[in-house]
């Protein structure tokens, strides 16, 4: 079954209007974030779980979402939330810490508060109206913005949750296999090994222990 499309809060017009400005220098704001991402998150910075290239692809992906979500200009059948799930499910597939994740997200966040807020008081010679604007129109951002939140963070979840009963599948199947007798052969001890997380060659205490039945 498909999941209902969510309801996001309507943001304001002027404000709305100043979002547009930021998606049309959705580029800039996307290498920002990246350049801001592996400056303050060591985690990202060693890019051996993360690539940059998969890094700005869901830079880019996330910001135009939430910038078309900000002025509700999403076509019909668009899923506002897809580009959050889809980099949440990616990170926990990589190892990342969902902790590097949301600090990502919060600095993405920021990019684009700051972007609001120097667009608003450029505008000549309404710029203190814009600012009021913004302002008073923070409640319906950050709204938003919670979406997208717990959007990345329950999909990291789910896959994480998702990887674990795998994992544990299969080391279930593994000690069946061992059990069985078939560690003699050569592709199922290396794969055991890797599984159980144990050297395939080196010294190992075997130990039986015997129980009642249906103990």
């Amino acid at each position: 079954m498909t999941a209902p499309r969510p309801v996001l809060p309507r943001t304001p017009d002027d404000v709305a209007a100043l979002v547009r400005v930021l998606l049309g220098d959705l580029d800039a704001l996307t290498e920002r974030l990246v350049a801001a991402i592996l400056a303050e998150d060591p985690t990202y910075a060693n890019r051996t779980r993360t690539p940059t290239a998969d890094l700005r692809r869901s830079c880019r992906d996330n910001l135009h979402r939430l910038l078309q979500a900000m002025t509700g200009e999403l076509a019909d059948g668009d899923d506002p939330l897809d580009a959050p799930r889809d980099t949440g499910a990616r990170r926990a597939e990589q190892g990342m810490p969902l902790e590097s994740v949301l600090h990502a997200y919060r600095l993405g966040y920021r990019i684009i508060w700051e972007g609001l807020v120097r667009q608003a008081r450029s505008d000549r010679p309404h710029g203190d109206r814009q600012v009021d604007s913004l302002v008073d129109a923070a409640s319906v951002v950050w709204e938003i913005i919670d979406l997208f939140s717990a959007a990345v963070a329950g999909s990291y979840r789910e896959t994480e949750a998702a990887l674990a009963r795998r994992d544990a599948h299969r080391r279930d199947a593994t000690l069946d296999a061992l059990l069985d007798g078939r560690g003699a052969d050569r592709s199922v001890a290396a794969d055991a090994a890797a599984t159980l997380d144990l050297p395939e060659h080196g010294p190992y205490v075997v130990l039986v222990v015997t129980g009642e039945a249906g103990a």
